[in-house]
């Protein structure tokens, strides 16, 4: 399975391509939020993320995504990666706008937007099981 390193931006062409590789309708990729580099493709998120982490990446600026290519753009990314619990550590509000902002980097790196207005509503209903399992 093929898993691309992205610096700049990604066309939603390729990411349907590395998706056919894989889950067909979704393609699973690790976001270094500091960097702004993406690792897209492999089964899992760990794969990518060992691709980020062996160019030294640092684990806590990593966020874990999947991709849907074909669905409207504020539908296409789900932020629910297990590599993401080590963030949902510690709740609260300073945690959750802390989440906030990670969220809105992510978008930004996965499609160079700013389209995603995130409110504490939204993250609660994206990251709450999360939060409730750590």
């Amino acid at each position: 399975m093929t898993i691309k390193t992205v610096s700049k931006s990604i066309t939603r062409h390729e990411l349907q391509q590395l998706a056919q590789e894989t889950y067909k309708e979704m393609v699973k990729a690790v976001v270094d939020i500091h960097k702004r580099v993406l690792a897209v493709g492999g089964e899992l998120h760990a794969d990518a993320e060992t691709v980020l982490l062996d160019d030294v990446s640092r684990q806590e600026d990593l966020w874990g995504v999947n991709f849907y290519p074909a669905k409207p753009e504020l539908e296409r990314i789900q932020y629910t990666s297990l590599i993401n619990l080590t963030l949902m550590s510690i709740s609260g509000l300073s945690r959750r706008r802390e989440i906030a902002r990670l969220r809105e980097a992510v978008g930004g790196c996965l499609i160079r937007s700013s389209v995603y207005g995130v409110t504490l509503t939204d993250l609660e209903r994206y990251f709450f099981p999360f939060i409730a399992a750590s």
